[in-house]
């Protein structure tokens, strides 16, 4: 089971009493510390597996993690001499179940020190751990140190951002609560946008599927949304990796009837008006990569598979499924099932005889055994005498990625990649897909 860490930087000024609330003022704690309020809300099912950490400069050790009261003459206020009692003490009279631990950092007046700061948080964490961090004492560049700090995490040991949270001793209204104000928000917001980039840029959807079925849904409807708009992204969780893995795996069938794209592209363009303004644009950016798939049965869904394939690097799937799709289109210029095998054998064959130039007698395969169809092809297809050439092309390289590249002309990977974009351009004009 993950650890929960509680990770908190202790400040040096004098810190009167208030009362901190989380969410209700019924559950307040009145204390001087907003570490000790956290912990007794944010905590409150840890066991001994947990941990809190507490981060001191060595005035901070002084001021306000020991008794300063009773060493510190200018900490002491009127009727508090006795009162103000340090943070460990406090800590220690809790009897929490879980433990504790002080680790002493600079005052970050420099890089230097800054660097030890940032060093110093990210060792304490461990592999998976579940953070908790206050960030009310964070003093100057601390905040954003923070928030770089907690993608590196995320990234490097794979932490899980439970909780970021700030008291505002500031906003305490006439009957003395103070509010903590829980800005996880943003660390979500930033998950959403590495997710976005990753989908939008390499058309990797894993992040993005992620999100939207996890807990963090709940950051769509915080402020606008609705069950609606939760299940919306549910189902688009569901969604993208069927739509992805249908072109990674070249599944024809399924990219040309794109029953997932096009509803993806709906519930995508349903969520606009429920989710909050941060949030919007980057579901905008996702839903205008999906926009080109917005139509179910149509021939035009392979084209676009390719578009994404080559702005994606799927070289392999780009080929195959342009020569499919090629043929596919073929089979419905001349009236033919595009579903069945033999029917898509005959097609490919009438592009090598075309461009050959093969008399009757040689041909070869289901052309052969059905050569009044495949003459009746080589007639009136469009498609077939145009795009002959091309559909060799297609062949040779197909062969030559489906061979290892033990090919007798084996191409270098970027002139791969320079030929997709060339022949699909060619082939779209020749067409007028676009």
């Amino acid at each position: 089971m993950a650890r929960k860490v509680f990770i908190s930087i202790l400040g040096v000024s004098y810190y009167n009493k208030t009362k901190y609330y989380l969410n209700e003022k019924a559950e307040h704690i009145e204390t001087r510390f907003i570490q000790h309020a956290s912990l007794k809300l944010l905590a409150k099912n840890w066991d001994n597996n947990d941990k809190a950490i507490f981060f001191l400069t060595e005035q901070a050790k002084s001021f306000n993690w020991n008794n300063p009261a009773q060493t510190e003459n200018y900490l002491v206020k009127i009727g508090e001499r006795d009162t103000y009692k340090g943070l460990s003490e406090i800590i220690n009279n809790e009897k929490f179940p879980f433990a504790y631990e002080i680790v002493d950092i600079k005052n970050g007046n420099n890089e230097e020190e800054i660097w030890n700061i940032f060093e110093a948080v990210y060792n304490v964490l461990e592999e998976d751990d579940e953070v908790y961090f206050d960030i009310t004492h964070a003093f100057r560049s601390i905040p954003m140190l923070v928030m770089v700090l907690i993608n590196y995490a995320k990234f490097l040991k794979n932490i899980k951002v439970k909780s970021i949270t700030y008291g505002n001793w500031e906003g305490r209204d006439k009957d003395n609560y103070a509010p903590i104000i829980n800005l996880t928000s943003f660390s979500e917001l930033q998950d959403w946008t590495s997710a976005a980039n990753d989908f939008v840029n390499f058309g990797n959807a894993d992040k993005l599927s992620t999100l939207a079925n996890s807990e963090i849904a709940p950051l769509a409807k915080k402020y606008k949304g609705n069950n609606e708009t939760v299940n919306n992204l549910k189902q688009i969780s569901k969604l993208l990796p069927v739509f992805i893995d249908n072109i990674l795996t070249c599944r024809g069938k399924e990219i040309t009837n794109n029953k997932e794209g096009k509803n993806l592209f709906e519930k995508l363009n349903s969520l606009k008006e429920n989710i909050i303004l941060p949030l919007s644009p980057i579901l905008d950016k996702v839903k205008d990569t999906i926009k080109p798939f917005h139509k179910e049965d149509d021939l035009i869904n392979g084209f676009n598979a390719v578009k994404w394939c080559i702005n994606n690097n799927l070289i392999q799937q780009g080929f195959t499924i342009l020569q499919e799709n090629i043929i596919s289109s073929v089979c419905e210029e001349v009236q033919l099932d595009k579903n069945i095998k033999k029917n898509r054998n005959i097609v490919s064959s009438c592009f090598i005889i075309c461009y050959n130039n093969i008399n009757e007698d040689e041909w070869k395969g289901d052309a052969a055994l059905h050569k009044e169809k495949t003459n009746e092809i080589l007639r009136k297809s469009r498609i077939v005498k145009e795009l002959s050439t091309e559909f060799y092309n297609l062949t040779t390289v197909r062969n030559d990625i489906n061979h290892y590249g033990y090919s007798e002309n084996t191409m270098q990977p970027n002139k791969l990649k320079e030929k997709l974009r060339e022949y699909f351009e060619n082939i779209s004009k020749k067409l007028k897909i676009y």
